[in-house]
């Protein structure tokens, strides 16, 4: 089950890489409010600088930032329900090639969830006799 949580946020003014990351990542539910000390972002950010070689290991990821294993796991546990990275073995790589093409997959994830929604919704209606104005 994949679990996609979307922020509607205000666009960082100036654009830097930690401010983007962190934009995104809060954008994309991946940041929680007990995450104080910014550790999704920090896994995140070490994620990507590695994941430009190809899939990377936990330990690849551990070498950039000095978390756990558990930590790290946990991270990238929840971004891979939210849609974001896949596991391979004990690999991880980012959902597609690119952060842009990462999200337009997660957009099509939300689109189908919705037509699911939608169909059911409309069934529940039929059923309970609900007026529909178009």
């Amino acid at each position: 089950m994949t679990e996609i949580l979307i922020r509607a946020m205000k666009q960082p003014v100036k654009s830097t890489l930690d401010g983007d990351l962190k934009w995104l990542c809060e954008s994309l539910g991946l940041l929680g409010a007990r995450d104080k000390s910014e550790t999704a972002l920090k896994i995140f950010k070490a994620f990507l600088l590695e994941s430009r070689k190809g899939p990377v290991t936990i330990e690849e990821i551990s070498n950039h930032v000095k978390l756990s294993r558990t930590a790290i796991v946990h991270h990238l546990n929840r971004m891979r329900k939210a849609g974001v990275v896949m596991k391979e073995g004990n690999r991880w790589e980012l959902r597609s090639h690119s952060l842009q093409k990462m999200v337009d997959e997660v957009e099509l994830d939300i689109q189908r969830a919705l037509k699911s929604i939608r169909e059911i919704a409309e069934d529940i209606d039929a059923m309970l006799n609900l007026p529909v104005r178009r």
